[in-house]
């Protein structure tokens, strides 16, 4: 957390110079653990019956999704750095698209690999009995001890990787906030030195060390349930997030009346609202899968009720703003004014 806290402070090259040396070796454990399951496949042939849809729709389904959207999460944070981009057009599609694309192949094709490498009838119970061990397991497996210890230290680099990159966008949401009068204007203030967005960062690590310490304090599991639920928390946030960007894109690009075709205007906005609109409702309805409670819990409704809360939150706010300041409201989303701050810096 120190370390996370620390790097946040410096300009945002240091931080993407070593998310790229870590992701490089991440990417390289993955690929070799994929081998191993492909040229080593249990029972002696590789089995397609993980790529099989029929397999999908089973009771849990609901889970797997919010699973796959957390897994995802952080995709969509390229935007965040388009004004630190030279050529933020060019750089942050480029990198959204690759993200994507990347992302999508690895995963599947480490799933794959996973369920060849096991077996596709004995990989779930494998998973339930061992849970990650049953990766590090097959890499010590077919490559050794030294291997398979690198490997477990690169998934607690990946966490770290994650933790930095989650740390850095926040961040930049705070300060655009700050910047466009949403939040108080303090929180505009960049470094004179790093120009990063040090307010915005220091309320992150704040935030983040009040969780740690209840959650500590309160002798709860740092796996099961401090990540477990507040991956759910992301993935459900993220999901509503992305649900009302496209509802909104439709609306915007109808109501501008030019520029885009039907597909662009319409269509492509309302399919994804469908879709996501969809995959929302099997997640909140699902919650107990991923949290792995009892159905009916208490958490399987407290946990969307804090996203659903902070959502009307939202709401209420933007209202208020409307009504009290319609000067700030209407310059939402459109960067804000350029002028001097105290302290000597700019935004």
């Amino acid at each position: 957390m120190a370390v996370v806290a620390v790097l946040g402070l410096l300009k945002v090259d240091l931080n993407a110079k070593l998310l790229a040396v870590l992701l490089v070796a991440e990417v390289i454990a993955v690929v070799l653990f994929d081998a191993a399951g492909f040229v080593h496949p249990a029972g002696g042939s590789v089995s397609i019956a993980g790529l099989n849809p029929h397999n999908l729709f089973v009771s849990g389904i609901g889970g797997v999704f919010a699973f796959t959207i957390a897994a995802y999460i952080g995709f969509e944070s390229a935007g965040d750095y388009a004004e630190e981009a030279k050529d933020p057009r060019r750089t942050v599609g480029r990198s959204l698209a690759a993200t994507v694309v990347i992302t999508g192949v690895l995963y599947t094709v480490s799933a794959w690999a996973l369920s060849v490498g096991v077996g596709a009838t004995q990989v779930v119970g494998a998973t339930q009995q061992q849970g990650p061990g049953v990766i590090f397991g097959l890499i010590t497996q077919h490559y050794g001890t030294t291997v398979g210890d690198i490997a477990n230290v690169l998934l607690m680099t990946s966490v770290f990787a994650a933790l930095l990159s989650f740390h850095n966008t926040v961040a930049r949401y705070v300060f655009a906030a700050g910047r466009e009068r949403v939040l108080p204007r303090f929180m505009a203030h960049t470094s004179a030195t790093t120009k990063s967005p040090f307010v915005g960062s220091l309320s992150q690590t704040i935030s983040a060390v009040v969780v740690i310490v209840v959650f500590s304090v309160k002798h709860q599991d740092p796996v099961a349930s401090l990540f477990t639920w507040f991956s759910y928390l992301a993935a459900l946030g993220v999901l509503l997030l992305m649900l009302g960007t496209a509802v909104a894109n439709g609306v915007f690009l109808n109501r501008r009346g030019s520029g885009e075709n039907v597909w662009q205007r319409t269509i492509a906005p309302t399919l994804a609202a469908i879709c996501l609109a969809g995959v929302t409702y099997v997640t909140a309805a699902n919650a107990n899968a991923l949290l792995g409670t009892e159905k009916g819990s208490n958490l399987q409704y407290i946990l969307p009720g804090i996203v659903v809360g902070a959502a009307l939150a939202g709401v209420l706010w933007g209202l208020t703003l409307r009504s009290s300041k319609p000067d700030v409201y209407d310059a939402i989303g459109r960067g804000g004014p350029s002028e001097q701050l105290l302290g000597g810096d700019t935004y």
